[in-house]
């Protein structure tokens, strides 16, 4: 059975089937799917949860032996299992799958959880043994037509109010980021501003975050402040963030810059002096498409490397020495 993410809860209903597997690539909405699952699951009684990560060498016939074994504790369980497509023994999968949903423990589900599936990764036979015994969810990712409305349900569900012109503001700086969205809307819930929220409230709000954020991050690089852009960065990677944030947020700056859509007024008074500097604003786009790209595997290299290069040159320091790079990283 195939049902997609909205509809879980629903499908849930009857119970949790012996095998579910949530297809995606938004790790927000797999997250929550996620959990509206395992929540399902606590509520029948499988109070016992046991994470398993399929790699390489994982082996298969051991899933089969612990989903069928009985808890220690005597409780049910439910295995979150976390698929790694790449290095995935399809052959050996689908017959565990096949016996297991032949002859299912009650006091035991596998929740298995994984990247999004092609059309012939759905074709394959471990897909199919799940789609016989279980529940497909499959978690589509929401496309930047439709990220507004879902961004200004999310302000509703935290008790949010937002002007129209404030909405399409988050919209265009969160630049279709689920994550950065929750968070800055949880943000917002602490900052206690007035209501409905104004693009001004809004503005300010953003431009007083971290001064090691992604949104500082691009105000340094307006400013030509190659040293605050190169500690930015190195924060940013330290403290465990995906170089595709900042780069997001540098596209959605350089768009609106390029269409001269409203921009944050500090952003708006460095403007002139940066499109000075920089140059055409579509090549700097298409060198941010190539970056993107290799945030995603899809050209060699070492993107964190690259976005530091591009907006070192881009502050007019194209080639600084490595020394003077690790000093600036280092300046307080």
């Amino acid at each position: 059975m195939q049902v997609e993410a909205n509809s879980v809860a629903g499908a849930l209903k009857g119970g949790l089937p012996p095998v579910v597997l949530v297809t995606g690539d938004e790790t927000l909405l797999v997250e929550e799917t996620c959990d509206t699952i395992l929540a399902r699951a606590r509520a029948d009684g499988f109070t016992e949860r046991e994470v398993l990560f399929a790699d390489a060498g994982f082996a298969w016939g051991s899933l089969l032996e612990d989903a069928q074994s009985l808890s220690l504790f005597a409780t049910r369980k439910i295995i979150d299992l976390r698929l790694t497509l790449s290095r995935l023994d399809g052959n050996a999968a689908a017959e565990v799958i096949r016996r297991f949903g032949d002859s299912p423990n009650p006091d035991a589900r596998v929740l298995i959880r994984t990247g999004d599936l092609r059309s012939d990764q759905r074709k394959a036979a471990w897909y199919r043994a799940v789609e016989a015994c279980g529940l497909v969810v499959t978690v589509r990712p929401v496309d930047l037509e439709s990220f507004d409305a879902w961004l200004l349900d999310r302000l509703k569900r935290a008790g949010l109010v937002i002007e129209t012109d404030a909405l399409a503001l988050f919209a265009s700086m969160m630049e279709g980021n689920l994550l950065a969205a929750v968070q800055e809307i949880e943000r917002l819930k602490l900052a206690d501003l007035p209501s409905p929220l104004t693009s001004e409230a809004l503005a300010t709000q953003l431009e007083d975050s971290s001064h090691h954020s992604a949104f500082a991050f691009v105000d340094a690089l307006m400013a030509g402040d190659a040293p605050r852009v190169a500690r930015a960065l190195e924060n940013l990677r330290q403290e465990g963030e995906s170089p595709l944030g900042p780069l997001a947020v540098l596209v959605s700056t350089l768009r609106r810059a390029e269409k001269g859509d409203w921009m944050p007024s500090k952003q708006q008074r460095l403007l002139p002096a940066f499109r000075r500097r920089v140059g055409p604003l579509a090549v700097i786009l298409g060198e941010c498409a190539l970056l993107d790209q290799q945030g995603k595997g899809q050209l060699p290299g070492d993107m964190w490397q690259s976005l530091l290069s591009l907006s070192l040159r881009l502050c007019g320091k194209p080639l600084p020495l490595p020394a003077q790079i690790i000093a600036w990283r280092r300046l307080p």
